[in-house]
């Protein structure tokens, strides 16, 4: 009785695991993609994979190894305040009219994403 539930029971840690090292490519990506973009606007021209690697092994490989994650918790507030900054930024710009198309904005709808994105925030 349940022998094949216990013979592809393995399947759901390993989709876990799977879910978990793509959303961490992902981030990863964007992460270098940044790392990249600032680096050449400070007038140094690396590679994507040279950004890639050292963000990786300077600074995402040291944060795998904490022990206490108490020790982030500072860095969270900070991501926090760069959510808030994000949108209040992003409220100004579309209620002043900067993403307005009569106004030479590039962006339709804005406030709609606007509410999308307070109602995501709200949760």
């Amino acid at each position: 009785r349940g022998g094949i539930l216990k013979k592809i029971s393995f399947l759901v840690p390993l989709s876990i695991i799977f879910i978990a090292g793509i959303g961490n490519v992902a981030y990863s990506m964007i992460l270098a993609d940044t790392v990249k973009s600032l680096a050449e606007r400070f007038g140094h021209h690396i590679s994507r994979t040279a950004s890639l690697m050292t963000l990786t092994v300077f600074v995402l490989l040291p944060l795998c190894m904490v022990k206490k994650l108490s020790v982030l918790a500072p860095f969270s507030a900070v991501g926090t305040a760069g959510m808030v900054f994000t949108l209040v930024v992003m409220a100004v710009r579309c209620f002043d009219g900067s993403y307005n198309p009569q106004q030479g904005g590039r962006y339709l709808d804005v406030r709609f994403c606007l509410l999308c994105s307070l109602c995501c925030f709200a949760k």
